[in-house]
């Protein structure tokens, strides 16, 4: 029975040591890396939205691909890149 309880424990040790060591890592990423990370805390409550509500999350998908598109073709040549860079 102890056998039992004290694998049960070192689990729990185990969970709560992976979560504090995720949010150590966005935290130094938020500090060092900050649009990387913002960019992933992005998706990542994008995903928990798809799962949560995936009607309304793949309308707002939608609108911000639409949006996307419209941007780029917006510029009146999106294809080709410049030959030389402004200085």
């Amino acid at each position: 029975m102890a056998q039992i309880i004290s694998i049960l424990l070192l689990a729990a040790v185990a969970v709560v040591a992976l979560k504090v060591a995720l949010v150590l890592l966005l935290l130094a990423g938020l500090i060092f890396r900050t649009r990387e990370t913002l960019a992933l805390i992005i998706v990542l409550g994008a995903l928990a939205l798809l799962r949560e509500y995936p009607v309304a999350s793949m309308v707002v998908a939608g609108a911000a691909t639409l949006l996307a598109f419209m941007k780029v073709g917006d510029r009146k040549d999106a294809t080709k890149l410049p030959d030389k860079p402004d200085s």
